[in-house]
């Protein structure tokens, strides 16, 4: 389990709109990897589709154990909410980031320990019990926070986190972000929502006496 309350463990604004992102090619999810997380699908969140606690299919999971894995998937559906059209839950996308950490052991050693100091924070902050006890506004200011290390948009609160867990924080968000668009848009899900029907495959020759 994480740990919760108390000290945490030692260790160019830009805005898009999901129907703006929907009809970008497949690949194009790279250039967002640049672009701060700041809700980046804000102007459709009225709209959610689940909305609901994840449940998550334990004999399907390689590496992280169940509440890793729910704080993945949260985080990761925070990044890709469900709104008019399914997102990175919808999708899956636990399953895909707990296959590349399984193979990792590079991976397995920033998960464990990222997830942990991303707990431990939220927990110090919000002096809740961790990340999966914040709403959905106080899960969003935390993100912002681990994106950009600034406290300043929590209402003026007297926070101080130590440079070392910010700094853990900030690396890790920006690796699950990345994993998450390339999780959910090199999946068919992902495919689907921006118009991509997949790789071109090889039919074979019409002809098979003219093959040289």
């Amino acid at each position: 389990m994480f740990h919760r309350k108390g000290k945490s463990e030692s260790a160019v604004p830009v805005k898009i709109s999901r129907r703006a992102l929907l009809v970008l090619p497949c690949l194009s999810f790279l250039a967002l990897l640049f672009k701060p997380f700041n809700v980046l699908f804000a102007s459709d969140r009225n709209n959610v589709l689940s909305g609901l606690p994840s449940t998550i299919e334990i004999d399907k999971l390689k590496f992280f154990k169940l509440d890793q894995a729910e704080l993945v998937d949260e985080i990761s559906s925070q990044i890709i909410p469900s709104d008019k059209v399914p997102g990175a839950r919808e999708a899956g996308v636990v399953y895909e980031i707990d296959r590349i950490v399984a193979a990792s052991q590079k991976y397995q050693g920033i998960y464990t320990r990222g997830l942990a100091v991303l707990d431990s924070m939220a927990a110090e902050m919000f002096s809740k019990e961790g990340f999966m006890s914040l709403k959905g506004d106080e899960k969003t200011m935390f993100l912002k926070v681990a994106e950009t290390g600034n406290v300043s948009g929590l209402g003026g609160k007297n926070i101080h986190i130590d440079s070392q867990s910010m700094g853990t924080a900030i690396l890790f968000f920006a690796l699950i972000k990345e994993q998450t668009f390339g999780a959910f848009y090199s999946g068919i899900m992902g495919w689907k929502i921006v118009g991509y029907h997949g790789p071109p495959q090889w039919k074979g020759n019409r002809d098979y006496h003219r093959c040289a």
